[in-house]
Formats: C-alpha cells, structure tokens, sequence
C-alpha cells in the first residue's frame, strides 16, 4: 500500500478548509448542548415521567449517567472505527446515531427508556469530537492545525456554559416542553452536519488501522458495571449483595481489558503511557476533577428548584454562574503554564 493511496484527502478539503472547521465547530457545539442542558430541566422531566423529585432523584441520575456512560465508550471505540473505516464516513454514521438517540430521547414515554435512549445519543456524540479533531489534522498543515482545534475546542466548552441557559430561557417558549428542546436539536444539528459532508467527502484508500472490538466491549462492560453499582436509589436501594458482586464483575471486565490491551497490537488506547508518572498524576487528578464537577453540575439545579422553590430558569443562571469561569480558567491556566510551568498551575488549580 502506497502512502498515497493510504492518505488521499478529498478535494473538498482543499478549497474551503476554514468553512469546514466552522462547521465541524458549530457541529461539536450543538451536539454538546445536550450534556449541560438537559440538567437544567431533571425537574420537568420527572415531573412529566411520574417520578416524584424527591424520591426519583436516584433514578433521574441515570439521565445523566447514562449520557456520560455512553460518551465514554464511545470517544476511544469510536474513533478507532473512524482511523479505519474513513473519518468523514464514521462522522456521518455518529451524527446519524445521535439524532436517533435525540428523537427517541424526546419520545420516551418512560424513565428507563429515556435513559437507554440517552445512551445511544450519547455514542454519537462522543464520537463526533475526536472525529472532529482528526477531520481538521488531515484538513490543516500541522502549523495551522493548533488554531483550528482551539477554536472547536472553544465551541465544544461554550456549549456546556450555554446549555443550561439555554434550556431554561426555550422550555416554556418551543412546542411540547422539554421533549421539544430535543427535537429543535436534531434541525440544529443536522445543516452542520450535511455542510461538512459537503466539504470534506469520504477519504479514499485502504484501511488504516484495526478496530480492537472485543477490547471495546469489555470497557463498556466495567464502565456500565461500575456505574450501576455507584449509582444506587436512596429512596429503595438495592441488596448489598448485588451492588457487591457489580463491583466484582466491573473489576473483573478491566482486569479483562488491561491484559487484552497489554496483548493487542492495537488497542484502543494505549495503557503503558500510564507508566509515565506525570501522565498518570494527570488523569488521576482530571478523574476527581471530572467527579465533583458532575456531581454539581447535577445537584445545583435540582437545589434550586426543589429545596429553594425556585424557577427552571433561575436552576440555569444558578449553574451558569460555576460554568462561566470553565474558559475563564482555561484560558488563565494555558497562559501561566506556559510560563511558570505545568505541575505549579495544576497543583494550584486543584
């Protein structure tokens, strides 16, 4: 195979590369409403679903777990796919998968099906921004590569400080409540999507790269096991004993994955990086980071309107205001480490 027919991008790429970061950005950044927005409304939801705020808190978590499980897997798993079957086909297929998963979001009569459909919009998304990323490296010349994924990077954090206000200023305005929020999504969404499309048609050449299935499989297997067993319903908690044995079978699926992948010739991601200490200190600390940041972005909302009385839209400004320092200290942080260096700024940031 020729290294030229290995990386042929398409002419499309070549005429109008910053119409395509502007589409692939604008993509990235409706596609990722969904993860802060839909915290805003958790109270509507349950409402219109039959679960009591109170008592269905631990159930409602799952509309939020469910999305970041999915998410998860997908953004490894995914772009796996994408590196061998083509980027721009796989982003097709993925944003495909998201506006499914978004109308049967919308649908769902039930809280266990809107979790599941969650999950599946969720897969999509989480695979369009390492797709994204990789689109713009075969785009851009490695020297104009950093501004374009800044500016995607950019778009992807401004739909999480967004989101909440969004949501909360539309849910009383659009058609059908919160289900319509995620109709409106799906004609947001689509236009970008047909533009990159437009511009960056599939790549021509053979297969590039493996996609390691089963590896896939058993990471969804310990992320969905170790979830369930976090996740519990204060109100009616489950056994001991089965919380037990999902925290038994979560171990053995990524024990499972870690000797799978220490074995492959190309897993899904590459564990030995974690031998490098400040790799590993890094995404320990991104981990807790991740954690109590979630964690708030779900608990300030659902305080505010349900032990303060207040309004959905007061829920959005509340969380706004936490969210509006993200770039903020994005921006901060990337300007001092360069300075002062890495390890200082990460320490005192935590």
């Amino acid at each position: 195979m020729s290294e030229t027919s290995a990386v042929a991008p398409d002419k499309g790429l070549q005429q109008g590369p910053m119409l395509l970061i502007a589409m692939l950005g604008l993509g990235v950044f409706f596609m990722g409403l969904d993860q802060t927005f839909v915290v805003t409304i958790l109270p509507d939801m349950l409402d219109d679903l039959g679960e009591y705020e109170l008592t269905g808190l631990g159930r409602a978590a799952w509309i939020v777990n469910g999305y970041l499980l999915g998410y998860t897997v997908a953004m490894p798993l995914m772009g796996r796919v994408a590196d061998a079957y083509g980027h721009v086909r796989i982003y097709m297929v993925s944003v495909g998968i998201f506006i499914v998963g978004t109308l049967l979001v919308a649908v769902s009569p039930t809280l266990p099906l809107l979790t599941a459909a969650r999950v599946v919009q969720a897969v999509g998304g989480g695979a369009v921004v390492p797709i994204s990323m990789a689109i713009i490296a075969e785009a851009l010349p490695s020297e104009r590569r950093p501004l374009a994924v800044g500016l995607v990077a950019a778009l992807d954090d401004a739909s999480s400080l967004l989101g909440p206000f969004w949501a909360a200023a539309l849910v009383d305005i659009v058609p059908w409540g919160w289900r319509g929020l995620f109709v409106l999504n799906i004609f947001l969404v689509l236009p970008f999507a047909l533009a990159v499309r437009r511009l960056a048609t599939r790549y021509q050449g053979d297969v590039r790269a493996s996609v390691d299935w089963i590896g896939g499989i058993l990471l969804a297997g310990g992320l969905a096991s170790l979830t369930v067993a976090l996740t519990d319903n204060g109100a009616d908690p489950r056994a001991w004993w089965i919380n037990a044995g999902l925290a038994v079978l979560a171990l053995a699926f990524g024990i499972a994955f870690v000797m799978r992948s220490l074995r492959v010739t190309v897993p899904l991601f590459n564990l030995r990086l974690f031998r490098v200490p400040s790799i590993s200190s890094a995404m320990l600390l991104y981990f807790v980071d991740g954690a109590v940041t979630i964690t708030a972005m779900v608990t300030v909302p659902l305080i505010t309107n349900v032990l303060w009385d207040g309004s959905t839209l007061d829920g959005g400004l509340n969380l706004m205001k936490m969210l509006l320092f993200f770039p903020l200290g994005g921006i901060t942080g990337g300007y001092l480490s360069t300075r002062l260096g890495f390890r200082p700024i990460a320490l005192a940031s935590f």
